[in-house]
């Protein structure tokens, strides 16, 4: 009998072992079930996470993204001006590149320069291609002498750095000079300005301040060498003052900082073109650049060149860039995959939409300057029903063109611009022609409304979007319309 209790209870005894070591067994897997779920969630919160300057994301080579914005981003899109007058630094003006246009642009209207460019430099929204450059594109080859021309002086506790000029600044591109110099700015900023900082000896700063000023320096910096630098050509539509006004203004800064550089064996222009039709090109000699309203910089220095074109002519752009002096058939010269063609438009003067060809990819991009309805016998719809004639239906992919006032403005109080009813009109005629799926539809020019009375008027942008969306969807236009804000990148094929 003993000895069948101490069967018994060996037996009990070796269950509960048997127990708890599944119990333990149960655990570790549990544990190392939550260690693999851990380590997934990190991985995944690290690859979406927006970028952080002191923890980069490597998650995202440089391959990656130079493959992106070369074989991606065909064309590129910069909205350096969205507004409609009132806001002097928003005014109408937009960048346009390629992907082998190394790192150059050509500036379509020209508003506002430099508040758009120190906008794009500083922008993290709405665009991935913004978070690209400040992520990847930290090129060990970028020089670390940005600002000769704008000379920084920043004082630490221990010592004082002076940033100095961009030294070959375009040698060994990449992708180019402009997404260098999103590297170099980030490098400079974590790299550099890292300690307390002491500003003209301003200690009534905080270090918060001073940090943000001196960040605000180089960005200001960075806004002014892309202007010297990367605008290659002015295409101005009309002769207004608000498309007018950054040209004019920035003149100053007109000249390159290098003009004999090599953009792997492409060469920059001798002069920046101001390309226009004959009104245009008459207006900025005579009431602008004249030594009374500002000085004539393109009579005193080879910095700006004048380029009239005709209506319906289509010219190659590099001709126009580099006044049609070509060598190897103008292969070694910046744009010449693009073709340009102008048309004329209804404006209380006169007016041009630029239509963009590229050569050797199914890509148009048509530009409209102001127009819309006029007190002067000119029929608006007319003079754009005629440039549907001439468009590629295969190949149109980027209309942008204005709103400047919602659908209860007068006709009378329109003033040579458009409402939403007026380009629904527009799109319909052209949906007659080619499907509007493809097309995207930056609308610019919105005019910022203020108060007639004690009442604030409601957000006109969105009231604008509003009536714009509603009548596309009634009429069965079913185009991606943008309306975007200053300072944006966007990328087409």
């Amino acid at each position: 009998m003993d000895e069948q209790d101490d069967d018994i209870q060996w037996i009990i005894e070796k269950r509960k072992k048997e127990k708890k070591g599944r119990i333990i067994l149960i655990l570790c897997i549990i544990l190392i079930a939550c260690i693999v779920i851990g380590f997934t969630l990190a991985v995944v919160i690290t690859k979406f996470a927006l970028p952080n300057n002191n923890n980069p994301d490597n998650n995202i080579s440089e391959s990656e993204i130079i493959t992106e914005l070369t074989q991606e981003c065909t064309l590129r899109l910069i909205t350096i001006g969205t507004s409609g007058g009132l806001i002097e630094s928003d005014l109408t003006s937009l960048l346009i590149g390629t992907n082998t246009s190394k790192g150059t642009f050509l500036s379509l209207d020209a508003g506002n320069l430099l508040s758009g460019l120190k906008a794009f430099t500083t922008s993290t929204t709405n665009s991935k291609y913004n978070s690209i450059f400040y992520k990847v594109l930290l090129s060990p080859n970028a020089p670390i002498d940005l600002l000769k021309e704008y000379p920084t002086t920043i004082k630490t506790t221990t010592k004082t750095t002076t940033i100095n000029n961009l030294k070959n600044w375009n040698e060994s591109l990449v992708v180019g000079s402009l997404s260098k110099a999103f590297g170099l700015m980030e490098r400079l900023w974590t790299e550099i300005v890292t300690t307390t900082l002491e500003i003209d000896d301003d200690n009534s700063k905080t270090k918060e301040e001073e940090e943000a000023a001196n960040k605000e320096e180089i960005y200001l910096s960075l806004a002014g060498y892309i202007l010297r630098q990367n605008i290659v050509g002015y295409f101005i539509g009309h002769s207004h003052l608000d498309h007018l006004n950054g040209l004019i203004i920035s003149s100053a800064l007109g000249s390159y900082l290098q003009n004999n550089i090599s953009l792997d064996n492409y060469y920059l222009p001798k002069s920046k073109s101001i390309i226009g039709n004959n009104n245009v090109i008459n207006a900025i000699q005579k009431y602008l650049f004249n030594d009374i309203i500002w000085p004539n910089i393109p009579l005193y220095t080879n910095w700006y060149s004048y380029q009239t074109i005709d209506y319906l002519k289509s010219y190659s752009v590099n001709d126009l860039l580099y006044n049609n002096t070509k060598d190897n058939n103008g292969d070694n010269q910046l744009f010449n995959e693009l073709h340009v063609q102008f048309f004329e438009l209804c404006h209380d003067v006169p007016s041009t939409a630029f239509l963009f060809t590229h050569k050797f990819y199914d890509l148009q991009l048509l530009y409209f300057s102001d127009t819309g309805f006029t007190n002067n016998n000119c029929n608006y719809k007319d003079k754009i029903n005629t440039i549907w004639k001439y468009i590629n239906i295969e190949k149109l992919k980027v209309i942008l063109i204005e709103i400047s006032f919602p659908n209860s403005t007068p006709d009378n109080q329109l003033y040579g611009h458009l409402r939403p009813k007026d380009l629904i009109g527009i799109l319909k005629e052209l949906k007659l022609i080619m499907d509007l799926k493809q097309v995207s539809i930056f609308i610019t020019h919105i005019k910022p409304t203020f108060p007639t009375s004690n009442v604030i008027n409601l957000n006109i942008k969105k009231l604008i979007k509003q009536e714009l969306l509603t009548e596309a969807e009634q009429e069965g236009i079913e185009s991606t319309f943008i309306f975007p804000t200053q300072g944006q990148l966007y990328c087409f094929n």
